[in-house]
Parts: C-alpha cells; sequence; structure tokens
C-alpha cells in the first residue's frame, strides 16, 4: 500500500509542473475571451462592433388637425407683413394676436384646454395684454392650403418690441377647432397656439415660427419639435398635412416629436440663425426617401434624440453610441410613422442574415449564450 502512494505521488510530482503551466494557459485563455466580449468587440471578423444600450423611447400616436406654415416664397417682416400657409382637417376658429406679453401668454398656456376656449370665445384671451388683435375667422376643412397675408398693425412698431431680450411675442396664432364631441378616453388635440417672430431693424434674424404648442382634452401640453431629414428631391408643402402622416407623441405627454410639424425654429434673436426649410412625410412606404446613412441599404427606421436626425435603420441603431450625422450622443431614439410594418421588418431580417459570416453568426451565438449582446 505505502508502494502505491509513493508511486502516485512520484507520478504527480512528475507532472505538477506541466498542468501548472496548462492551467495557466487556460485561465489566460478564458479571461482574453471574457474582456473581449465585455467590449463587444468581434476579434474574430475584420471590424469592431460596439452594441449600444440606449433604449428605443416608446411612442403613442397622435394626430393633429392645425397646421400653419410660414410661406417661404414670401418674404415675410414687420413692415411686409406675415405670409403664412394654414390648413385644417375640422372645422377651427382663428384668431391672430400682435404684440402678445410673453408673461400673459404663459399664464395662458397653462389654462386648461376648456378654459382657453371659452376665454377665447369671451375675448379675455391674454388679458388684454397684447398689441392688436385680428377677427377670429372660422375655417372649414378643405384640401387646399390657404393662404394669408396679415399686415402688422400701425401700432406694432420697433421701438415697441425693443431690444433683444423681448418682453413680447410679435404675433400669436391661435387655431381652436370648433368640434368638442370627442370620446371620453380618448386623447385628442383641441387647440394649438404658435408663436411667430417677425424680422425688423433691430432683430435681424428671419421670420420664423419659435414654438409651437398643443393643448390636448386631458389638458397636456405638447410642444411641436423639428425631426431633420434628408431628401434627394425638392420638397412640397402638402394640403393637409396630418393627414398625410402618422404623429407620434411620447406616452408621458411631456414633449413630442408630431411629424408633420417639421419647422426648423429658433428660440432668441441672438441665437444661432438656423434653417428654415420645411420637410415633410407621406405614410406610403418611402416617405422618408433614401437609406440608413451609415449602412446604405436598408430605409430609414429611427429617429435619434436629442438632435432628432432620422438617419439610420434598425440594425444599425444598435451600433451606435453617436448620431453619425452630428455626432453628438445618442440618449435615446424613436420609430418614425409608418416603420412597423411586417413587410419591412421581414426584409431587413433576411438582409441580415444574408450579408452575416460565418463567424459573425457564430459570435452572435456566442453572445446570446453568455449575455453580452
Amino acid at each position: 500500500m505505502k508502494d502505491e502512494i509513493s508511486l502516485t505521488l512520484s507520478w504527480f510530482a512528475n507532472y505538477s509542473n506541466f498542468y501548472s503551466i496548462l492551467s495557466v494557459i487556460l485561465c489566460f485563455c478564458v479571461m482574453v475571451v471574457f474582456i473581449l466580449r465585455l467590449n463587444g468587440e468581434h476579434f474574430m471578423s475584420s471590424s469592431a462592433t460596439h452594441y449600444n444600450v440606449v433604449q428605443e423611447k416608446q411612442m403613442s400616436v397622435l394626430h393633429n388637425p392645425f397646421s400653419v406654415q410660414i410661406n417661404q416664397k414670401e418674404i415675410s417682416s414687420l413692415s411686409a407683413g406675415l405670409h403664412i400657409a394654414v390648413s385644417v382637417s375640422t372645422e377651427t376658429k382663428v384668431a391672430v394676436f400682435w404684440g402678445v406679453n410673453i408673461q400673459a401668454f404663459q399664464l395662458e398656456l397653462n389654462r386648461p384646454a376648456g378654459k382657453i376656449a371659452s376665454r377665447l370665445q369671451s375675448g379675455e384671451t391674454f388679458e388684454g395684454h397684447f398689441v392688436h388683435k385680428e377677427g377670429a375667422e372660422i375655417l372649414a376643412p378643405a384640401d387646399d392650403v390657404v393662404q394669408w397675408h396679415l399686415i402688422c398693425p400701425s401700432e406694432l412698431v420697433e421701438d415697441r418690441l425693443g431690444e433683444s431680450p423681448r418682453s413680447m411675442y410679435p404675433a400669436v396664432i391661435v387655431m381652436l377647432r370648433e368640434d368638442t364631441d370627442i370620446p371620453q378616453n380618448t386623447t385628442a388635440i383641441m387647440l394649438q397656439l404658435t408663436v411667430i417672430h417677425l424680422k425688423d431693424s433691430l432683430c435681424s434674424l428671419d421670420s420664423h415660427i419659435v414654438y409651437q404648442f398643443v393643448k390636448t382634452n386631458q389638458n397636456g401640453i405638447i410642444s411641436l419639435q423639428p425631426i431633420f431629414v434628408s431628401h434627394d428631391e425638392e420638397t412640397n408643402i402638402p394640403a393637409d398635412n396630418q393627414t398625410l402622416s402618422s404623429e407620434i407623441s411620447p406616452k408621458d405627454g411631456n414633449e413630442t416629436d408630431l411629424q408633420e410639424n417639421l419647422n426648423i425654429h429658433s428660440e432668441d434673436c441672438k441665437g444661432h440663425q438656423q434653417n428654415n426649410d420645411d420637410y415633410q412625410q407621406s405614410d406610403e412606404s418611402c416617405d422618408i426617401r433614401g437609406c440608413c446613412c451609415v449602412c446604405q441599404t436598408l430605409p430609414v427606421f429611427y429617429t435619434l434624440l436629442p438632435c432628432r436626425h432620422a438617419c439610420v435603420c434598425r440594425s444599425c441603431v444598435k451600433l451606435l453610441d453617436r448620431c453619425p450625422i452630428c455626432r453628438g450622443y445618442i440618449d435615446s431614439y424613436f420609430r418614425v410613422a409608418g416603420r412597423n410594418s411586417a413587410s419591412e421588418t421581414e426584409l431587413q431580417s433576411n438582409q441580415e442574415e444574408n450579408n452575416m459570416t460565418r463567424w459573425q453568426a457564430f459570435n452572435n451565438w456566442f453572445n446570446d449564450m453568455f449575455g453580452f449582446a
């Protein structure tokens, strides 16, 4: 028995160095694989891939029946007047206020939608803190855009507006829907307030839409924001922007990107002057023309936040932490309207499978198995 134990210990002593070295090598290899996978790198392919941890922002559909655009074909200024293009999809009362006090505007905006509507009917809007008011006009829904040329009142002069920062907005357009028969559990837009800057000698920034706010029947306030898309063809303003697109708004109701309203606007007269081109989209499969700016293969599927560039597909957005257009960091992203069809999802899945190599397929399986993807 003692001879057997001695023989075993002698055999183990002869091979102990070999097993120690082998164990160290195996541990080193496992550690290398773990570190590379933790960094999301495809060391078996020609490129490195970064998996983004930014989550998609869930959105809900909301239709905006109002549209106000500045007519870019005409010159709008304090001296030449205001040229706007208006269209509605429901019977709407439109009122124009000149020289509205900013604080009075904020107080009016924070009131419930029903209260704002009743005050507009009784003439108490903005509590008289404005220079002039145009008579309210009722617009019927139509397929054609209504072109308006509004002459600025003689009371609204540059000296009264003053230097920047100003205490009043040059023009505010209030649009109120006449149809109030809305189901109780349905969220609908009741009114829209559009703040417009007019160019003058004291503030030389081009005339543009500064803010656009909508109020819902649930007393939610939504700020219309621009979405930046690229087109290869000249863009035209359709007769009714809202009926051509599916608007997207966040479920929390704090802020939204309504796709039909894509004005580029600025907040400060001394701020950076932005381009005022209008971008539209339809609910067809090619509503945003062009492909993903990264892969140049799949169609645009997501809009990135906070920069609001609609430029990437479903596949590439998972690999980015910066916007490929402006290089800004991505906080979240949301789906472009009309991009959730089953056919397009199937097309993308087939395209990805065809372009995937065996090593990449093995890497994807390895990442899914160990939870690195």
